[in-house]
């Protein structure tokens, strides 16, 4: 009789634990059931969540600590966009020419909206010697104004496949431009009184951010290729002649030459994140870099 009792508690408890679905296995559930969206990066990533919120779930095509400049997407990649409501594209970046437009024509049921339109495209200049090599600077995100365009850009291609929602992503729309203007004015303030200043840079990411605010971006490299000894004493130079004492560095990036710079001028090397996620905090660690570089 003694067995049988126990046995009786043991059975109670289990059936009860057992009708409450662990926590972590309901989130996983709730998740997988929701529509998928891909972006390109990152930071694209945020601009997306902001609007959408918990009504998608938003992936990230290029995965943390690749580089988005020599990525390449794997078949198994490109399979997983088969189920993606939309794929929304920086618009500038190699791989998303090279693959996206003709990728979206044979699947014509995912909306591909490019979040670079009514962005002008900027030179990237570099000297080498004593000629100048050229190219478009695919680092939009990385200053207030286009950011601004972009949210825009997010949002319209929202409604292209769920307008029945649109004053919801309108809502939050509208506070995603609040907090880019934050940045904005946070930005407009350290930058006040630095119109013209020069500063160095690792990896030439910072284009669009040094045209906003009149800034002069030194890049030490430039198309994947470490500069040169006579590149270096040149950079060495210039940051002894402009009081320069900080290098920025992109975490994703070997910094050996930075480094190299940083002794011979007793300066420092500081890291920025302009792959990450957290866009807000990605530009205000950004303008501090620049405008308290002997902090």
């Amino acid at each position: 009789m003694k067995t049988i009792y126990i046995f009786a508690i043991i059975l109670s408890i289990t059936f009860i634990t057992g009708c409450k679905p662990n926590k972590r296995v309901q989130e996983v559930s709730r998740s997988n059931t929701k529509p998928i969206l891909y972006v390109s990066i990152q930071p694209l990533k945020y601009f997306v969540d902001q609007i959408v919120h918990d009504r998608f779930n938003v992936k990230v095509l290029v995965p943390p600590g690749s580089s988005p400049e020599t990525f390449a997407p794997s078949s198994k990649q490109i399979a997983y966009l088969e189920n993606s409501k939309a794929f929304f594209k920086i618009g500038s970046l190699n791989y998303e020419e090279k693959w996206g437009n003709e990728w979206q024509v044979s699947h014509p049921h995912t909306e591909l909206v490019n979040c670079s339109v009514g962005i002008p495209k900027q030179s990237l200049a570099h000297k080498h010697g004593n000629h100048y090599h050229y190219g478009t600077d695919p680092h939009i995100w990385l200053a207030p104004k286009s950011a601004l365009t972009i949210a825009t850009n997010v949002y319209e291609g929202i409604l292209q496949f769920d307008p029945a929602n649109k004053s919801f992503y309108y809502k939050n729309y509208k506070k995603l431009l609040s907090t880019i203007d934050e940045v904005k004015n946070n930005l407009d303030l350290m930058f006040a009184n630095h119109t013209g200043q020069a500063f160095l840079i690792f990896h030439p990411v910072l284009g669009y951010l040094s045209t906003e605010y009149n800034l002069q971006q030194e890049a030490i490299q430039f198309e994947g290729k470490d500069p040169s000894l006579k590149q270096l004493t040149k950079f060495v130079t210039l940051a002894k002649k402009e009081k320069i004492k900080s290098i920025l560095v992109q975490k994703e990036f070997s910094s050996s030459s930075a480094k190299i710079i940083a002794k011979e001028i007793d300066g420092k090397i500081i890291v920025i994140d302009p792959l990450g996620y957290n866009w807000p905090k990605i530009m205000i660690d950004i303008g501090k870099a620049i405008s308290e570089p002997n902090s």
